[in-house]
């Protein structure tokens, strides 16, 4: 019998060229197909063609090596390794298909809920932000806001001129709410008596909140107004009028509730004071709140304000010979958590 070497150089004898040459045929074409069908669809001929994930027509090379491809065929594709993209072969051409942000479908779509929109409700921060030196949040300079204070404390712990009337809290001592850091929709108290809060503020100028709450008409006030990061304690402690308290190891408040009686003649001099200082002896000590008695019948008064970690307090008449005997005094103090 008759075999084909290697390079198909020893042919059959004449009598068997058809036999063998038609077997040998057939098994030349059953390697090729068997190697074809490792990419391709090669026995059956379905489509497409080309086995999808298995048939590696793309020509992967340089700039240059695409360049020198040898007659490419209309519409084939290659990847240039250097240019990092598709590029596709149309009129004598390699073009470079576009692949900038622009000109991606979908780009309106809230895909990427990993970045904060800035234009929708509902989203959490989970992590700190930074702002460079000058960067305005609502107009206010949030890095320099809370300078000099107890980080818990949002705004200013000063008293300042206000009044109380209908829906609105108005400052009459030049400051600003806007610059000492208010914002719409901030939750706030006060250390008016009469107005404790909470309040909310709708709307937002430099001397005027209109705020949603209940408000007690108090046209003459020096007050705090404030807000502050964590939450509130309990109220605790049974504490005397005049005596010395502190130094606080943390951020507190203190309220001080009592029996005021009447006066004849309406006087900003006599009232009930919360004053602080950095040292006991409270030189020099400032007011944190007060409230004056008024030239109705004995009247309930008490002032309610903050304390810093690290000062020391005393509720104080603000003019003992004036004011008459305070009756049924109240003063309590409440940690911030």
């Amino acid at each position: 019998m008759a075999l084909w070497d290697s390079n198909y150089s020893n042919t059959p004898r004449r009598g068997d060229e058809r036999k063998y040459g038609a077997k040998h045929l057939r098994e030349l074409k059953l390697r090729l197909s068997e190697r074809g069908e490792l990419e391709h669809n090669f026995k059956a001929g379905t489509r497409p063609f080309h086995k999808a994930g298995l048939c590696t027509v793309l020509f992967i090379g340089t700039t240059a090596e695409i360049a020198a491809l040898s007659s490419p065929t209309e519409g084939c594709v290659a990847y240039d390794t250097e240019l990092k993209g598709l590029k596709v072969y149309t009129s004598g051409v390699w073009t470079l298909l576009d692949a900038s942000h622009s000109a991606l479908e979908g780009l309106s779509e809230d895909d990427h809920t990993q970045y904060f929109n800035l234009d929708k409700a509902g989203q959490i921060i989970t992590k700190d932000l930074g702002l460079g030196a000058g960067v305005l949040i609502n107009g206010v300079d949030v890095t320099t806001l809370y300078s000099g204070l107890n980080s818990r404390f949002l705004v200013n712990i000063d008293m300042v001129d206000l009044s109380f009337a209908g829906t609105e809290i108005r400052r009459h001592d030049g400051g600003s709410f806007i610059a000492d850091g208010f914002a719409l929709n901030d939750t706030i108290w006060s250390s008016n008596a009469l107005n404790l809060g909470p309040f909310r503020i709708t709307t937002l100028t430099d001397t005027v909140l209109v705020v949603q709450g209940t408000i007690i008409d108090h046209i003459a006030s020096k007050a705090v107004l404030y807000k502050i990061r964590e939450g509130f304690g309990e109220w605790e402690g049974s504490y005397s009028l005049s005596t010395t308290y502190g130094p606080e190891e943390k951020d507190c408040f203190i309220s001080c509730i009592c029996i005021a009686p009447k006066l004849e003649v309406f006087s900003y001099s006599r009232g009930v004071s919360l004053r602080v200082s950095a040292t006991p002896s409270f030189a020099p000590a400032a007011s944190r709140a007060t409230v004056f008695a008024n030239v109705n019948a004995a009247v309930w008064i008490g002032v309610v304000g903050p304390v810093k970690a690290g000062e020391y307090w005393r509720c104080s008449p603000t003019d003992s010979s004036g004011i008459g005997t305070l009756t049924s005094v109240s003063i309590k103090r409440m940690v911030i958590n």
